[in-house]
């Protein structure tokens, strides 16, 4: 069995979205590697948090970048990727699943509609997905990401969407209609809700 867990970052290699502070991370001479704010970010948890805080203000304040998601075409590109992924997971006979996970959904609105529309999309390229979005409807914004700056998933959103699949799962392998999950080769088969 084979589950891709798929957070709402994941097409970022189709645009260049990630902003970088170069002498961070790729230092190109000595002064910059022995940079004071370098050797201070490597070496103490509280400037890490400082220049994080800083740069996610920084990036919030410039939001240039709309949503990635916005554009069908390149949605329908990184899809495309995904479904090469799954297929290549499921050659030898193995059970896949697409889970996609987006605490965003919470909020309502156009991140809700963003949610459904990537679990259409994905199941027209014929992905066994498995939405878990209705798992996070009495739960605050707080407790399903890691925190204020990171939206990735929290233990909370992960314990949840685990559970929705275990039950998808279970009813695969019981038989019961509706399931998501494809055996082998092809990866066919969407559920929704």
């Amino acid at each position: 069995m084979v589950v891709l867990e798929y957070v709402f970052n994941d097409i970022d290699y189709l645009r260049g979205v990630t902003q970088r502070i170069d002498f961070l991370e790729q230092p190109r001479t000595v002064v910059e590697r022995l940079h004071p704010i370098r050797l201070a970010f490597f070496n103490f948890y509280g400037v890490q948090e400082l220049v994080a805080r800083t740069w996610g203000m920084i990036r919030s304040r410039q939001s240039t970048n709309a949503d990635a998601y916005s554009d069908s075409a390149l949605v329908d590109r990184h899809l495309a990727d995904v479904a090469r992924l799954l297929d290549l997971a499921g050659r030898r006979g193995a059970n896949v699943y697409l889970l996609p996970v987006d605490p965003t959904v919470v909020l309502g609105g156009r991140q809700e509609e963003r949610y459904r529309a990537f679990v259409r999309m994905a199941g027209r390229h014929g992905m066994p997905v498995v939405p878990v979005d209705s798992a996070f409807a009495t739960y605050s914004p707080s407790e399903l990401r890691v925190n204020r700056l990171d939206w990735h998933p929290s233990v909370t959103a992960n314990r949840l969407a685990a559970e929705i699949l275990a039950r998808t799962i279970a009813q695969h392998w019981t038989g019961e209609r509706g399931c998501a999950g494809s055996r082998g080769r092809g990866t066919t088969g969407a559920s929704g809700t």
